[in-house]
């Protein structure tokens, strides 16, 4: 170890570090800086100069074009071998494609000094102590070393030749497969655990892409351990500083000057304690930020800190300024971040406490597992990686429970459906049985023959008002309460009598006023007669009107008057209004939602006898419990075009829709009428979210 370094005063250190960083930027700058110019520029520190630049032959810090050379030539013989070319230069020497002079086929790589050592027996004992070290290192995944000879005073070590370059010529084409890279860092990583833990643990502190090769297959084989350190401190995790008594000489060979100036290893993937000379902190876990650093190439092509200046670059590697990779490249996943951000730690304490626990967490994230940088397992984190690791089963899982769900929703639905249907059916009889009695009593009203006899005798009188008071008389005296009593009350609103023309001859809501002689043969309960093939008994249940006499919508049924020859004498219509109940049947008393849809009848009998105007079917509410006694006026028409379905097909008893709107929708037909029963019910979930 070089001792004068330990002469350099404190006032003078200060200067000293400024001129050794000064000469550095002039490497930087491209210039080719003489030591012994500088040493003769500043005489006052030369001793802390000559000691900085006797270790800085021992670092592969300069450019090639600042770096002594080797005096080699291609063709040169090293004992068996012959040298091939020269495939990289460093501090300590260069490394050669060299094969057996016995043999044709290339067979190692050489790794020289620079130029004859006899007289620096410091620096040859350096090279064998190196040899030795990577000799005993046997792993897979470091560059294997078989023999170290020499020739001449010149010191060879014959290693194994990689000939897939290195990390560093394929950061684009790894950059965009994250497991290739996970899966190689995870090699890399137990590599440099191996070196940790061997008898004189090796500290690596030039992890870089440059210094890991590939073969042919693409594995990686770490190399280039001229930096690193030996010792029983090392393989304890332990820093250099402090009582180094106990530490081999081989593992303090950097001086004072160079500790402070802080160059060690290449930029700008130094670790923070290494940049800022903090040399007492240097352990293993500088060498787990330089596989965080080379990670960070893998992943963004960059390194940690790209900067344009090495004082930039010093300064932003000391205060810990890094960009996390996924800002770099989105496919990064966050685990896969954490990962490479806890190796890039500023402190050493917050990173992996070993490379060996590092490869463990890149086998978490490649067995698509929770990593330790993630933070602390919770029972979702768990859930969401178990997912990634079993795909397959989560499909047939997620299958299996829609599937479920789904014979659920099925089940409840085909209920649900089934008992709205049954339950419109159930209406659609009970309301069918409560017209018929308005069809009986309009039947037997019809089949009065003191009616009939008025009818007949009124087509002989010539007299208008003669015939309608001789009708109105007539219809007056029946006793329109003779069977609606005993069902809860008379529900007509009013009782007509037409002459076959269908102009009106007499009103039970006339009450002693002159009739108007108003034509009603353009409404549906005299025109729906027009059909010759409807049985002469039959009664029809008409299309709901708007009255031109009290302006409230009805319903009627009417039937025609036949004379005992066969002659028609005229029409009874029976008329009800619109409201929550028909006799016994009363939606009141519902709790579904339910109600009673009739056809509407635009037809308009003061437009005299002309043809109603043709009209897209449409359907009115009749009977709702939101009718109430004061809204038995207000009449709702509703646009259903589908229930025209029941208008062309008159043998069709049910129609169902839904879920629509969230709810499941049924009709049924009223008898043989036109009547409608819809009964909804809420959907079951999920369809009730349904539109």
């Amino acid at each position: 170890m070089n001792r004068e370094s330990n002469s350099v005063s404190a006032t003078e250190a200060p200067c000293l570090d400024r001129v050794i960083f000064d000469f550095h930027c002039a490497v930087d700058r491209g210039e080719r800086p003489r030591q012994a110019d500088w040493l003769a520029r500043y005489p006052h520190l030369e001793s802390g100069l000559r000691s900085y630049f006797d270790d800085l032959d021992g670092i592969s810090f300069l450019p090639l074009a600042a770096r002594a050379s080797d005096g080699l030539q291609p063709g040169a013989v090293l004992g068996d071998y012959e040298l091939l070319e020269r495939l990289g230069q460093g501090g300590q020497g260069s490394v050669w494609k060299a094969r057996l002079r016995t043999a044709r086929e290339i067979v190692a790589a050489i790794k020289t000094m620079h130029g004859p050592s006899r007289d620096d027996a410091a620096a040859v004992e350096r090279f064998r102590n190196d040899a030795r070290s990577l000799a005993r290192m046997t792993h897979p995944h470091i560059v294997r070393t078989s023999y170290i000879g020499e020739v001449d005073g010149r010191w060879y070590i014959v290693m194994e030749l990689v000939e897939g370059g290195s990390l560093a010529d394929h950061l684009d084409a790894l950059r965009g497969d994250l497991r290739q890279v996970a899966a190689m860092m995870e090699k890399i990583a137990r590599a440099i655990h191996h070196a940790h833990t061997r008898a004189d643990g090796v500290i690596h502190l030039d992890l870089k892409p440059a210094n890991i090769l590939l073969t042919a297959d693409g594995e990686p084989k770490v190399t280039d351990f001229g930096l690193a350190i030996r010792g029983e401190r090392s393989r304890r995790n332990e820093p250099l500083s402090g009582d180094t008594s106990a530490v081999p000489e081989t593992s303090e060979e950097r001086s004072a000057t160079f500790a402070r100036a802080g160059i060690v290893g290449t930029l700008p993937y130094l670790s923070p304690e290494m940049a800022a000379g903090r040399w007492d902190e240097v352990s293993t876990l500088s060498d787990i930020y330089g596989l965080g650093a080379v990670l960070y190439a893998l992943l963004t092509g960059k390194p940690p800190i790209p900067s344009s200046t090495p004082s930039e670059t010093l300064e932003r590697i000391v205060a810990g300024d890094i960009t996390p990779p996924r800002q770099w490249n989105r496919g990064v996943d966050r685990e896969l971040n954490a990962v490479c951000l806890k190796c890039l730690a500023r402190e050493p304490a917050r990173r992996y406490g070993s490379a060996d626990a590092v490869a463990n967490d890149l086998r978490r994230w490649l067995e698509r597992r929770a990593t330790l940088a993630g933070g602390r397992p919770s029972p979702l984190r768990e859930a969401r990686f178990w997912a990634r690791r079993h795909p397959g089963t989560l499909v047939i899982a997620v299958a299996f429970l829609i599937a479920i769900i789904g014979l659920a929703v099925y089940q409840s639905l085909e209920t649900s459906r089934r008992e709205n249907a049954i339950k419109a059916a159930q209406l659609a009889r009970q309301l069918d049985r409560e017209l018929g009695m308005i069809r009986t009593f309009t039947s037997r009203l019809a089949d009065n023959e003191s009616l009939r006899l008025a009818l007949r005798q009124s087509r002989e009188t010539a007299a208008p008002r003669a015939r309608q008071d001789a009708i109105q008389t007539q219809l007056d005296r029946i006793d329109t309460r003779l069977l609606f009593d005993v069902a809860g009350g008379d529900p007509l609103a009013n009782v007509l009598v037409l002459d076959p023309n269908g102009i009106e001859l007499a009103d039970t809501a006339s009450h002693g006023r002159t009739l108007l002689p108003h034509s009603f043969a353009v409404r549906d309960y005299v025109r729906a007669f027009e059909d010759r093939r409807l049985p002469t008994s039959h009664v029809h249940v008409a299309r709901a009107f708007h009255s031109i006499k009290d302006r409230r919508q009805k319903i009627a049924v009417s039937t025609r008057v036949w004379d005992t020859t066969g002659d028609l004498l005229g029409f009874v219509v029976a008329n009800f209004t619109t409201g929550h109940r028909l006799l016994g049947f009363d939606l009141c008393d519902e709790t579904e939602d339910v109600a009673v849809l009739c056809p509407c009848d635009t037809s308009d009998p003061a437009r005299s006898s002309a043809e109603p105007p043709t009209a897209p079917w449409s359907y009115a509410v009749v009977i709702s419990r939101d009718y109430g006694e004061a809204l038995t006026d207000k009449l709702v028409p509703i646009e259903a075009p589908e229930l025209s379905r029941f208008q062309r097909e008159p043998e069709l008893p049910n129609l169902a829709f839904g879920p629509s709107g969230g709810q499941l929708v049924d009709f049924h037909r009223v008898g043989a009428t036109d009547l409608l029963v819809v009964s909804r019910r809420p959907a079951p979930w999920p369809l009730t979210w349904l539109p």
